[in-house]
């Protein structure tokens, strides 16, 4: 809901989700198994590197976001990174 709020034009987004329904049976909901910050951090990091080659992405130009936990993973990411 709020990429739009990024920009109009121009960009590219993503979203990574946990892969595993919500073990309460909630719907829309889902998690992770076994170390859920690592298991989202691979996913995230494998989805910012196949898109890089597809789309030709600067690797200056790639902004992480997130809501809540995600938020953390994002800057997590971003300030542990070097360069893709």
């Amino acid at each position: 809901r709020w990429f739009p709020a990024v920009s109009e034009q121009n960009f590219l987004a993503a979203a990574v989700k946990a892969p595993f329904p919500d073990p309460l049976g909630l719907p829309g909901r889902y998690s992770w198994h076994r170390d859920p910050e690592r298991s989202a951090a691979r996913r995230a990091e494998d989805a910012v590197q196949s898109i890089i080659p597809l789309w030709k992405i600067h690797p200056d130009r790639i902004y992480l976001m997130g809501e809540g936990l995600g938020a953390e993973l994002a800057m997590r990411l971003t300030l542990g990174r070097s360069r893709y």
